[in-house]
C-alpha cells in the first residue's frame, strides 16, 4: 500500500463526517470521503438546478471494474454520519497515486 493510500485511509478513520458511500447503478463504493453535500437551489429555464461544489475521493482499487464511474455519469452519495444523500453527475476525475478524485455537480430536478 503507497503512502497516498494510508493518507486516504486515517482521513477516512479520524473524519467520520467526511465518510460516504457512492453507488452508480447497482454498484456500491463504501469507502469514500465526501467534502460534503451542501448545495443550493437554483431556478433556471431548464428547471430548479442545484449548485455545488462537491468532490469524492475513493482508492482506485475500489473503483467497478465495469467504467461506470465515467464523467457524465449519475451516481448517488450518501453521508454516512447523517444519512444525507444526493443524486450527481461526475463532471472530471482525477487519479493521483492510487486515489480517484471524482468533481460533482448538481443535477437539474
Amino acid at each position: 500500500m503507497g503512502m497516498t493510500e494510508n493518507i486516504f485511509n486515517a482521513a477516512y478513520a479520524g473524519i467520520p463526517a467526511a465518510q460516504a458511500s457512492v453507488r452508480a447503478g447497482r454498484e456500491t463504493i463504501a469507502r469514500c470521503l465526501c467534502s460534503g453535500l451542501m448545495a443550493s437551489s437554483e431556478p433556471t429555464e431548464q428547471g430548479l438546478m442545484l449548485a455545488a461544489d462537491v468532490s469524492v475521493r475513493l482508492l482506485l482499487a475500489n473503483e467497478p471494474t465495469d467504467g461506470q464511474l465515467a464523467n457524465n455519469q449519475k451516481i448517488t452519495v450518501t453521508m454516512t454520519e447523517s444519512g444525507a444523500s444526493a443524486t450527481m453527475r461526475i463532471t472530471a476525475r482525477n487519479i493521483s497515486g492510487g486515489i480517484l478524485r471524482l468533481t460533482l455537480e448538481g443535477v437539474t430536478q
